[in-house]
């Protein structure tokens, strides 16, 4: 059995232990970085869709197409395409057939998306293709029958010869 150690008497000095062994420190590892907050694309799109529609108001068309296509690439969307072409078109009718693609992808994601058949057939109109704009016109006032557009639209189709 080992001996007991020497009582110690107060204020007097404790003789060093054994030495602890040598160890080699770790090295030191960078703090791991914090993961990225998952970014929801839906939410990034409509901040990105909301800021294009203020641009779009302020009459800054060029900006807000830029807007849009930032939303519609974070999540693609009809209302995202046809602000992208009203926005275009608006800015310059010289783009009207971007316009009119960007028409297309919007109602290809949703046929039923009213707006993109009244932009569509405003811009027929304005190219002079009456027909396809009667077609456009009747198939707005299909999806949405009521509403100040719609009575507009009855207007704009009243007038025109068949």
């Amino acid at each position: 059995s080992a001996p007991e150690p020497a009582p110690v008497e107060e204020g007097a000095a404790v003789p060093p232990g054994p030495a602890a062994p040598a160890t080699t420190p770790e090295p030191a590892r960078p703090p791991r970085p914090a993961p990225a907050a998952a970014v929801d694309p839906a939410a990034l799109a409509a901040r990105l869709f909301a800021a294009a529609e203020r641009r779009y108001e302020d009459g800054d068309f060029t900006g807000a197409a830029a807007e849009y296509r930032r939303a519609l690439g974070a999540r693609a969307s009809a209302p995202g395409f046809v602000g992208l072409a009203r926005a275009l078109y608006d800015s310059n009718p010289q783009y009207a057939a971007e316009a009119l693609r960007a028409l297309d992808a919007a109602i290809k994601l949703d046929p039923r998306h009213a707006q993109a058949y009244l932009l569509l057939g405003v811009i027929h109109q304005d190219e002079g293709r009456k027909a396809q704009a009667r077609q456009a016109y009747e198939r707005f006032l299909t999806l949405q029958p009521a509403g100040p557009q719609a009575a507009d639209v009855r207007q704009i189709l009243a007038k025109q010869p068949q």
